[in-house]
């Protein structure tokens, strides 16, 4: 059955010393138990930019997120309980001028939200309302987990302005239109996913998703980012080749044919931007931190120089494509 949650951010929980808001730095839960194996848990620290502005030099507060290391090894289909470059790609993108346009005062949900990397980054946004979704339970726990390490650091940062709310549900794609799996009917202004298109029912599965929000609203943004990794489930062709058959026209940045013939698909695909320069990294300071995101990380990733750089794209749907979609039989 799919699990519910709902947290309030407290205002009263920011510092009063006038340090910069910072997030509890000890792992809570210490590590996870999958398919009866306890998975070993670390503390992974990310910086916001001063004003939530792209101005990456002045960070204004520093977050904290418990999650499986990527470099240990991992039960089966759950990667989720791990941090991806992916969602912090999406997350400097939500705080730039643009992101928060499209983020302040609206309802977002987080389709596959994994330890909850966006979570308060979707606050911190001026988000009205947050649901982070996610099929794996031991992911939504750590989001949960999460979310509450950083309230304090996030009413700092807030500076007393009023904070939106959220909550964390499970959801199965592949069940989508099921009782239970169907966001209990709500309409969202925003819906923003990550690194998840490395296997095809996931693909599949994500499509009905996003056909069945953007049906409730066809005003329904969609935030994309997608690393296309290549790997042993699946080829980087094939993946371009999903988000492409999405599209209403051939997308030159995806580096597909721009001739041929074939149906036009239900969304308009446009490409926002790539990941930041190959020399992101400052290697000569103390924590080789990255200098060019709103959302910086301050520990070089294992993925850092071999895994592939993400690609953001917003998807948007046509008018004359809205339907009724559901996979539910």
């Amino acid at each position: 059955m799919p699990t519910v949650q709902n947290i309030v951010f407290d205002p009263d929980m920011a510092p009063s010393d006038g340090k910069m808001p910072t997030a509890q730095n000890t792992a809570i839960g210490g590590g996870v138990v999958i398919a009866g194996q306890r998975v070993a848990t670390e503390v992974f620290h990310y910086e916001v930019a001063a004003c939530l502005s792209e101005d990456a030099k002045h960070p204004s507060v520093r977050l904290a997120f418990e999650g499986v290391p990527i470099d240990k090894p991992h039960p089966e289909n759950n990667e989720g309980c791990s941090l991806w470059p992916g969602s912090q790609v999406l997350g400097s993108y939500l705080l730039s001028e643009a992101g928060r346009a499209l983020v302040k005062d609206k309802t977002v949900v987080e389709l596959g939200c994994g330890v909850g990397l966006l979570g308060p980054v979707l606050i911190l946004a001026g988000a009205r309302h947050v649901i982070l979704t996610d099929f794996n339970p031991h992911a939504l726990k750590l989001a949960q987990l999460n979310m509450t390490r950083n309230q304090s650091a996030i009413a700092g940062a807030m500076g007393g302005e009023k904070m939106g709310t959220f909550s964390v549900q499970q959801l199965d794609w592949c069940q989508w239109g099921c009782e239970g799996n169907n966001l209990s009917g709500r309409a969202f202004d925003l819906a923003i996913a990550s690194d998840v298109l490395y296997a095809p029912q996931i693909r599949q599965g994500l499509e009905q998703v996003l056909l069945g929000l953007t049906d409730r609203n066809p005003s329904c943004a969609v935030l994309l980012a997608a690393p296309f990794r290549n790997g042993a489930r699946d080829a980087v062709d094939v993946q371009r080749d999903w988000l492409t058959s999405l599209s209403s026209e051939w997308n030159h940045s995806l580096n597909r044919a721009s001739s041929g013939h074939r149906s036009p698909g239900p969304f308009s695909v446009e490409s926002l931007t790539e990941a930041g320069p190959s020399d992101c990294f400052d290697v000569d300071g103390p924590t080789g931190m990255e200098l060019w995101q709103a959302l910086r990380s301050l520990q070089i990733s294992p993925l850092y120089g071999c895994d592939p750089e993400p690609h953001l794209f917003r998807l948007s749907r046509l008018p004359a494509n809205v339907l009724q979609h559901s996979s539910c039989k």
